[in-house]
C-alpha cells in the first residue's frame, strides 16, 4: 500500500483503536530512567573490563559482563531450589540460616542450575546494545538490534519497549513518515502499553514537522480524547493552541 495513502487513513483508523489504560506517564519516565541507569552501568563495566584486558574486543567484554550476571542468576536459582527442598522435606524449622556462599557451593555441581551467558544474557545484551546505539545517535545500528530482539524474543516483556524505540529512532533521525507508521504499529500491537499516549504525541509532532498541521491536530485531539489525564494530553493541548 502506498505510504501516503496509509498516512491519510491513519487519522480515521485511530478513532476506532483500542483504548489503553489511563496511567500517568510518570512511571514511564521512571522506567526509562532505570533503563538508562542500567545501560550506563553496563557501559562503565564494559570499559573497565576492556581497560583490564587490554586487547580484548568489546564482544569479549560483554561476554564477561554477561558471565557476571549469570552468576547472580545462578545464585537466585539456587535459593529457589533450596526453598523447594525445604518445603518438600518439612524441615524448615530445623534448618540453620545458610550463607549465600554455602548456597552457591551446594548447587555448583548441578548443571541444571547453571545459566550460560549465551543462554540467559544474550537477550539483555541485544536490547542494551540497541539502546546504547540509540543514545549514541547510531540509529540504523540501533534498529538492527531492536529488530533482532523482536524477532528472537517476540513474547518478552521488553518487546513493546523495543518496538517503541524503533519508532523513536526514526523520529530522532528526522524520518517522520516512517516514525508515524512505526508508532502506529506500536499502538496497534501494544494497545495497553503505558507508552501509547506518548506514541500518539510523537505522531502529532511528526506531522507538524512535515507541515501536515490538520492531521497533527487530529492526532493531538485523539490523544486528548483517549487519555485526558495523561501528561502528554496536557502537552497536546499546548500544541493545539499553536496549531489552531
Amino acid at each position: 500500500m502506498n505510504k501516503n495513502l496509509i498516512l491519510l487513513i491513519l487519522p480515521i483508523a485511530i478513532g476506532y483503536g483500542c483504548v489503553a489504560t489511563h496511567e500517568d506517564l510518570g512511571s514511564l519516565y521512571a522506567k526509562q530512567a532505570r533503563l538508562e541507569a542500567k545501560t550506563k552501568k553496563l557501559s562503565q563495566q564494559m570499559q573497565e573490563v576492556q581497560f583490564q584486558s587490554g586487547s580484548e574486543s568489546l564482544s569479549i567484554s560483554e561476554e564477561k559482563i554477561a558471565e557476571l550476571e549469570a552468576r547472580v542468576a545462578n545464585l537466585e536459582r539456587s535459593y529457589d531450589r533450596l526453598r523447594s527442598m525445604v518445603r518438600s522435606s518439612n524441615r524448615l524449622t530445623k534448618l540453620e540460616p545458610i550463607d549465600p556462599k554455602d548456597s552457591e557451593k551446594l548447587f555448583e555441581n548441578d548443571t541444571s542450575t547453571i545459566f550460560r551467558p549465551t543462554e540467559i544474557d544474550q537477550k539483555a545484551v541485544i536490547f542494551n546494545r540497541g539502546y546504547k546505539y540509540l543514545s549514541e545517535n547510531k540509529y540504523e545500528q540501533s534498529r538492527e538490534q531492536f529488530t533482532a530482539f523482536l524477532k528472537q524474543y517476540p513474547e518478552s516483556p521488553e518487546a513493546s519497549d523495543a518496538a517503541f524505540w524503533i519508532a523513536e529512532s526514526y523520529f530522532r533521525q528526522g524520518q517522520y513518515e516512517e516514525a508515524i507508521l512505526d508508532f502506529q504499529n506500536f499502538i496497534e500491537d501494544y494497545d495497553k502499553d503505558i507508552k501509547v499516549p506518548l506514541a500518539y504525541y510523537k505522531q502529532g509532532e511528526s506531522l507538524m514537522n512535515i507541515d501536515r498541521k490538520q492531521e497533527a491536530i487530529i492526532f493531538f485531539q485523539t490523544l486528548i480524547d483517549k487519555f485526558p489525564q495523561s501528561e502528554n494530553a496536557r502537552a497536546a493541548k499546548e500544541k493545539l493552541k499553536v496549531l489552531e
